[in-house]
């Protein structure tokens, strides 16, 4: 595999092992290092030039994000999640975006917030046609810009907790015009509930979103959704 020179990192000073922490997490979230697949402490130093010892740190950082799985006797595999990690993320992600909906509809700065998100959608909409590549990071930087409305660093702090999973997750959905087109829409409608200062409206639509999200992660790994989900479409919530 060719790697990242270490030098070019926009990371100068940091030490080895975080410049090796943040070009193996790059390569985790953006799928050149595939779900499930082993990582080699000594093809990884050997790629790089440098010894085993920065890059054994750096997948121990990595293990603590939950990003990397060390099996003793075995070897280190990037994560591969089952149906209930998969679940709990979406639950944990549904949350943190509700919450911050809540925020921003009390928010002093909820137009400046609001026309970032509006920028967003309007770029994704001209990238949709051209770059598919742009629109799916944009979706992302989507979400991201959600949580960062709250201007609440324990909620963001929670958010970046599961944030490169989720990143890596998204490996999964399909990678189609028109799964994008319709993340778009709801974007849009999320974007009308939030000026109209509809927050159980704009909520439900996270919800839905979210929701779609699970059902075809959980697809992909051929597993059917479970009836302990609590995340639902909203036909089927009760009350």
């Amino acid at each position: 595999m060719n790697r990242t020179d270490l030098n070019i990192l926009d990371m100068k000073v940091a030490p080895l092992r975080v410049k090796v922490a943040h070009m193996l997490r790059e390569e985790i979230t953006s799928g050149r290092l595939p779900l499930g697949s082993q990582i080699s402490e000594q093809s990884i130093a050997e790629d790089l030039q440098i010894s085993r010892t920065p890059v054994r740190e750096a997948i121990m950082s990595l293990a603590v994000e939950g990003l990397v799985d060390v099996r003793p006797q075995s070897g280190t595999y990037v994560f591969g999640p089952d149906p209930d990690e998969i679940v709990s993320i979406c639950q944990m992600r549904l949350v943190l975006e509700s919450a911050a909906l809540k925020i921003l509809a009390k928010s002093d700065h909820k137009e400046i917030f609001v026309q970032t998100l509006v920028d967003n959608v309007r770029q994704a909409a001209k990238a949709l046609s051209v770059n598919l590549e742009e629109c799916h990071q944009l979706d992302t930087a989507f979400h991201r810009a959600l949580i960062e409305a709250s201007e609440n660093p324990f909620l963001i702090q929670s958010y970046h907790g599961i944030s490169n999973r989720l990143h890596a997750l998204r490996q999964l959905l399909p990678f189609t015009k028109t799964r994008l087109n319709a993340a778009l829409k709801q974007h849009r409608q999320l974007i009308a509930a939030i000026k109209e200062n509809e927050i159980k409206g704009a909520q439900s639509i996270i919800e839905e979103h979210i929701a779609n999200v699970e059902a075809m992660l959980l697809q992909r790994l051929d597993k059917p959704r479970d009836s302990h989900t609590v995340i639902r479409s909203r036909g089927s919530r009760r009350g």
